[in-house]
């Protein structure tokens, strides 16, 4: 379980006890490397991971956090950010919305934006680089210059686009903003495109090995949380209803 799924249990439950691991666990990674994540690693790569399991257990437990505490978490979640910036001009994705270490990289830098709000005195400079990415996002997945979710790169990878979408809406509500209608994506219809693609075998199946070169390979568990998305976004929708009948 990581950390970030324990502080929102303990935020919904209003339990005490998982709050105070999730805060724990939480110091411990920030001072396992105080200037945050550096180079092209896994954690570079999934940075929308680390930064919920930080900035996002911050927001969820921040009253636990002391000024100090939250001084260090700020030091970490500038440090990820700006390592992450300049790897995304100057090596992978090259500031490629339609690459999923991007759209990783934007869930992250929205979470560390909203997560950090007033406390972070670099949180402002963080939110324009996340609105930054949303006109560029909102730019690439507008007809013509997008023909839908299922990329050539392969089911696995283009349904990371969810985070996206997951950073839209998470600045939307949070903000008041319009990111999403913005975006241009229809939930419905994409759950439309993306149900119609599923095939009964799992010949293909992402975990016997890569399939980023394979468009035709069947969908795997991101492909299933992106559905579960997409029926949230468009609840009363036929698609939705489909696609709820196969998540059950």
């Amino acid at each position: 379980i990581n950390t970030f799924r324990i502080a929102f249990a303990g935020w919904i439950a209003n339990d005490a006890t998982m709050l105070n691991v999730a805060k724990t666990e939480t110091l411990a990674y920030v001072r396992s490397s105080p200037d945050g994540v550096s180079g092209h690693s896994d954690d570079f790569q999934h940075s929308e991971e680390v930064m919920l399991n930080v900035a996002g257990v911050t927001d969820l437990a921040y009253s636990r956090f002391t000024p100090s505490e939250l001084a260090e978490v700020s030091r970490w979640v500038n440090g990820t950010c700006a390592n992450w910036m300049t790897a995304n001009t100057t090596y992978w994705p090259f500031d490629d919305p339609l690459n999923n270490y991007w759209q990783n990289g934007f869930l992250a830098m929205v979470v560390a934006a909203v997560g950090t709000d007033g406390f972070n005195p670099n949180a402002p400079a963080l939110l324009a680089e996340a609105s930054r990415m949303a006109a560029k996002f909102a730019a690439n997945v507008s007809p013509p210059n997008w023909a839908g979710l299922a990329q050539a790169e392969g089911h696995y990878y283009s349904t990371y686009v969810r985070h996206a979408i997951w950073a839209m809406t998470l600045h939307d509500r949070a903000r008041g903003t319009s990111w999403m209608v913005q975006s241009n994506i229809n939930p419905a219809a994409t759950l439309d495109a993306l149900i119609y693609q599923a095939r009964p075998t799992w010949t293909h199946f992402f975990l016997v090995g890569s399939e980023a070169a394979d468009a035709s390979a069947s969908f795997g568990p991101t492909s299933l949380a992106y559905w579960s998305q997409l029926a949230t976004l468009a609840p009363a929708s036929d698609q939705a209803r489909h696609a709820k009948t196969i998540l059950a």
